[in-house]
């Protein structure tokens, strides 16, 4: 088991707004019961962060997202683990992703990610804003996939409604059609470059 990151305070149990953020890995070995820190290997890894979410995925650990209140910043950065190597790597998605939050939750379906929600600085108050809007990144998307996204990308949709098939056409207006989940949501596909 991995565990990334955190916040404590200087003083331990009692909280006095002096921040400590973790930037360490640490793994829990599940034969011995005993905590290890990881070493990276390299020097790019996370910086440290509250609020994130993290999974994984064909043998690999996902960290998107957080907080650090030292800095105040809320990240939407995706970096990749690799355990076999101890390496950190900043991934590059393709398409548009979500925007610097906290305390979002996802699940992985098959080869998607659904990334949900979360909480963002409001653009006017100094408070945070709840957000409902829905990401899928999916680590690999077909063929079909990546022409509707650039169908899409190049403003071609109504000049492809005549041309593609009726499948495709639903497929283009799910992509394209904002969802209900809140008035504010949308529903935005990224992909994993290979």
């Amino acid at each position: 088991m991995y565990v990334f990151g955190g916040r404590s305070d200087e003083s331990g149990q009692t909280h006095t707004n002096h921040d400590l953020y973790d930037d360490k890995l640490h793994f829990l070995d599940l034969k011995s019961m005993e905590w290890n820190v990881v070493k990276p290997s390299n020097n790019d890894q996370p910086c440290g962060r509250r609020s994130h979410t993290m999974w994984t995925f064909k043998g690999f650990v996902y960290l998107f997202g957080g907080y650090n209140s030292i800095s105040n910043v809320h990240f939407n950065d995706l970096w990749r683990f690799d355990p076999t190597t101890n390496s950190w790597i900043e991934q590059k998605v393709l398409g548009k992703g979500p925007s610097p939050r906290r305390r979002q939750c996802n699940v992985m379906i098959g080869n998607r990610l659904f990334l949900f929600g979360g909480t963002t600085p409001h653009p006017r108050r100094s408070a945070l804003e709840d957000l409902g809007d829905l990401y899928v990144l999916d680590f690999s998307p077909t063929l079909s996939s990546l022409c509707l996204e650039a169908v899409l990308k190049l403003g071609l949709k109504q000049q492809a409604k005549n041309v593609l098939p009726e499948i495709l056409n639903r497929e283009l207006h799910y992509m394209s059609t904002p969802n209900q989940l809140s008035r504010a949501s949308f529903l935005s596909l990224m992909y994993m470059r290979g």
